[in-house]
């Protein structure tokens, strides 16, 4: 199990921005604030359906309810990975980060 550094966890807990985003305001803030422990990930960290990313995705990103749509076609994908046995995203995405 991981746990979210203390900083982080101070900053969320301490937040008093806008939430119509959800977390992804928090994520946000805190970046804003700390600008410097921004990694920027090559774009197959984050394949989404509108992407333009054409390189083997290593997370692919089901925003907009695209895995449970029975009109799209990703959602044959998230039926697919369902029980299959997938690494440690966490400690996949610090080794390429770390590259």
């Amino acid at each position: 199990r991981h746990t979210l550094p203390p900083k982080f966890v101070g900053y969320a807990q301490s937040y008093r921005g806008p939430h119509c985003l959800g977390d992804q305001d928090i994520i946000n803030g805190y970046f804003a604030q700390y600008p410097d422990e921004v990694v920027l990930l090559p774009c197959e960290w984050n394949v989404r359906t509108d992407s333009q990313c054409r390189v083997k995705p290593m997370i692919i990103h089901g925003n907009r309810g695209v895995f449970n749509d029975d009109r799209h076609s990703w959602r044959h994908v998230a039926q697919a990975a369902q029980g299959l046995a997938w690494p440690d995203p966490l400690g996949v995405l610090t080794a390429t980060a770390r590259r």
